[in-house]
């Protein structure tokens, strides 16, 4: 319900890190404050962006203790190989508030819808605050 209502309002980007691509319509138009009529750019940094995303993805668990679980998903992974200097998305996760606290083993695709936080480009990491996770 919370997800058709951002989506109405045009306030979700879509982005498949898979395939890298964002689509989002009126999201992309706001997010990139264009005006309806501007072409869409060849590539969108999401870093830079204030708005709500809808992540899939290939996710791992990368850390994990009583409190918090961190997600990894890389750029293009399941299309092409990931490269060590493959950028990557991250997500700090409440492990209480994962459904019966289990994580399948190794990676496994996902759905997140999330808040972009920040891009950390020394360890080419982008920050989400993750919303909810669909498997």
């Amino acid at each position: 319900m919370v997800v058709s209502a951002l989506q109405r309002e045009g306030d979700v980007l879509d982005v498949d890190l898979r395939r890298r691509e964002v689509t989002g319509g009126r999201a992309l138009i706001k997010a990139l404050t264009l005006d309806v009529d501007d072409p869409a750019p060849a590539a969108v940094h999401l870093g830079t962006l204030d708005t709500f995303v809808s992540v899939r993805a290939l996710f791992r668990v990368v850390e994990r203790t009583e409190d918090t679980t961190v997600l990894e998903a890389r750029y293009g992974e399941g299309t092409v190989p990931p490269e060590p200097a493959t950028p990557r998305v991250l997500l700090t996760c409440a492990t209480s508030g994962l459904r019966g606290h289990a994580v399948p083993e190794g990676t496994f695709p996902a759905r997140c819808l999330a808040r972009v936080e920040r891009w950390e480009a020394a360890r080419q990491v982008l920050i989400l605050y993750p919303i909810a996770i669909f498997r």
